[in-house]
């Protein structure tokens, strides 16, 4: 008796996520990422963009990879260019992305919101 296999490749394991805590929105925005504290004169801000956000975190993308464990001052900017979330972030995880992007994924610690992030997360979170 012969039996036949079947790859069910929308069933794989691969390609599974992991459940998250929150829910995540897909949304672009400016982030100002700065090393904190700042140890060497050379540690400067450096600029990336928001991927998704959830309540606690956020994944961006920039040209520069931030150390796993590290801590930054982070400054979210609004639609229209004006700092709505300003805070500390550790980073949880750094990958590359293509020759020179970087991926990071970052925890916020503590925040001190300017503004109301117009987010449906927010909305919902009310």
């Amino acid at each position: 008796m012969e039996q036949q296999m079947s790859f069910e490749f929308s069933q794989s394991p691969f390609r599974q996520r992991a459940k998250r805590r929150e829910p995540r929105e897909e949304l672009v925005r400016l982030v100002e990422c700065t090393p904190f504290p700042r140890k060497r004169a050379n540690e400067r801000r450096r600029l990336a963009f928001t991927r998704d956000l959830s309540l606690s975190g956020l994944q961006v993308a920039g040209d520069y990879a931030f150390e796993e464990g590290s801590l930054l001052h982070v400054v979210l900017h609004s639609a229209q260019g004006k700092p709505i979330v300003d805070g500390l972030a550790r980073v949880v995880w750094s990958r590359p992305e293509g020759e020179e992007r970087h991926r990071t994924g970052l925890f916020l610690i503590a925040k001190v919101d300017r503004g109301q992030v117009r987010t449906r997360l927010s909305a919902n979170a009310a």
